[in-house]
């Protein structure tokens, strides 16, 4: 099994006061191993992190207490952003202090909109703008479920920030348009694992199939790969 610790490095102290804290990514046989047969891995701060994983294999948790602890593990910065593939456009831009960047970045422009009243996607295509300027961290959860629009604003949030967390079941299953950005950055991957089980019925519906034209009896094997192929049609429902 693999989980995060964070470690509180009471030697080491920043300038405003706070310690330091190294996460680690820790590999146990199996749970509450003795520390001699455990493996710890650093997580490197300077570069950025790629973690995958299937369902309910704590990935977002993992992403999420990195988020909370980001003030001790990569010092002060300003507020982060958080793309959520499973939220809408809205909850993106729900970023504090924004609307107070955004007075200062259009001071100079005499006819600039002020924040509360531009649009939903005028409001979305800043955040790469605040990302760029402020040096912010980005965090990305479910990046396997962007799509269309919010694919478009991830992507140009990722070629501003320069620092981001992303989290995904595969790292295939992302967009296309973000996989190149991700190759360039060569980012650390990580690699969780789950232990919820998964539906094995169509393997065995093809293996009886095969048995059934082994024995001889063709027919039945047909009738059931037909129905097996009749529920994988086009409007058919799939589990993720």
């Amino acid at each position: 099994m693999r989980f995060l610790k964070l470690r509180t490095d009471h030697k080491r102290i920043r300038k405003d006061g706070t310690k330091y804290v190294t996460p680690l990514i820790v590999d146990s046989p199996r749970r509450f191993a003795p520390s001699s047969n455990r493996r710890e891995t650093s997580l490197r701060r300077t570069q950025c992190q790629l973690i995958s994983g299937a369902h309910d294999s704590g990935k977002s948790r993992w992403l999420t207490r990195l988020r909370d602890n980001r003030h001790a593990i990569w010092g002060r910065k300003p507020q982060p952003i958080l793309l959520e593939g499973l939220m809408p456009l809205s909850s993106w831009i729900e970023v504090k202090g924004i609307a107070e960047w955004h007075a200062h970045f259009t001071k100079d422009d005499a006819n600039a909109t002020p924040w509360a009243k531009l649009n939903l996607q005028l409001k979305a295509d800043l955040l790469a703008d605040y990302l760029l300027d402020t040096q912010a961290m980005l965090f990305i959860d479910d990046a396997h479920k962007l799509t269309g629009r919010k694919a478009q604003i991830a992507r140009k949030c990722m070629l501003s920030a320069k620092l981001w967390l992303i989290t995904t079941s595969e790292e295939g299953r992302l967009p296309p348009s973000i996989r190149p950005i991700i190759e360039r950055r060569d980012p650390q991957r990580i690699n969780l694992q789950s232990d919820v089980s998964y539906d094995t019925t169509k393997a065995f519906i093809w293996f009886m199939v095969a048995m059934c034209m082994v024995a001889g009896a063709w027919e039945v094997g047909a009738v059931i790969g037909g129905l097996q192929m009749l529920g994988r049609g086009r409007r058919s429902t799939r589990a993720d």
